[in-house]
């Protein structure tokens, strides 16, 4: 009966299906932490594989004990969904893989009554990098999928300047990991990117409400003109008849006039 059991394994690529539980747990942690978006190859490269290598030789042997293909297949399911959460918990991630993306260590400190300032600031700055990069990244992908870049490139310039911090992030922590930069510089730069990431927000906001501007203008223009014709529709100018018929179409245009500055105004609202 065993050996029937691994025959029937034999009909599952176990390598295909590590790969795709790797993928989802990666996919797990960029959809908590978007400013590794476009970061696939950087995450897995922190994988342990011996650990790895180990939770998937013992799945194996737990595999070859069932003789039925039911059985077999509820192992490679259950084998499946370990392995994404493990990923995704970064259980089976190296020592400086924690630390690079869990941030082990500074949760930690964190949660220190004295001392812990620093990395609750630099733990602050990443959530608030994360909070943004889910959105510019779709905005980033938004331009590259077509010519605005070309008609637009104040706001392109500012988007891709917010999307490049999920890079420069990953690049400080890095070299602050490996030793290449010490504390004080590492707190300056994990500063000085959270300040870059809010001025390109702030630019984003500020070049699309230059290009509404033209409604804005247009409102107060309607805005205006509705009001004069309201006061001259209120000024017996003419006689009895003519005025008051004149007075009516002028008021109904004032209504129209001011009914369209309104509208201009809750849209750009």
């Amino acid at each position: 009966m065993a050996k029937r059991g691994q025959r029937e394994q034999k009909k599952i690529d176990l390598g295909k299906v590590i790969n795709s539980a790797v993928e989802e747990g990666i996919e797990a942690i960029i959809e908590h932490h978007p400013r590794f978006k476009a970061q696939e190859d950087f995450l897995v490269s922190h994988i342990d594989k011996k650990k790895l290598k180990e939770h998937v030789g013992e799945a194996i042997e737990e595999l070859q004990e069932y003789e039925t293909e039911t059985q077999q297949i509820e192992a490679i399911k259950k084998l499946y969904e370990n392995t994404a959460g493990y990923i995704a918990s970064g259980e089976l991630f190296t020592d400086k893989g924690k630390e690079l993306v869990l941030r082990k260590s500074w949760e930690r400190d964190a949660k220190k009554w004295f001392g812990g300032g620093t990395a609750r600031d630099i733990l602050s700055g990443e959530k608030y990098l994360d909070d943004v990069m889910g959105s510019f990244r779709e905005l980033y992908s938004l331009f590259k999928s077509g010519d605005y870049a070309e008609r637009m490139p104040e706001l392109a310039s500012a988007v891709a300047t917010v999307y490049d911090m999920g890079f420069t992030d990953a690049a400080v922590n890095i070299l602050y990991e490996n030793g290449l930069m010490n504390k004080g510089k590492y707190k300056a730069f994990k500063r000085a990117i959270r300040e870059r990431t809010k001025q390109g927000v702030k630019t984003t906001e500020e070049v699309l409400t230059k290009y509404f501007m033209p409604e804005k203008v247009a409102a107060g223009i309607f805005g205006i003109v509705g009001v004069g014709i309201l006061v001259l529709s209120g000024a017996n100018i003419t006689g009895n008849v003519i005025g008051s018929q004149l007075n009516n179409s002028l008021g109904i245009l004032s209504g129209v006039l001011l009914l369209i500055a309104s509208f201009l105004v809750l849209r750009l609202r």
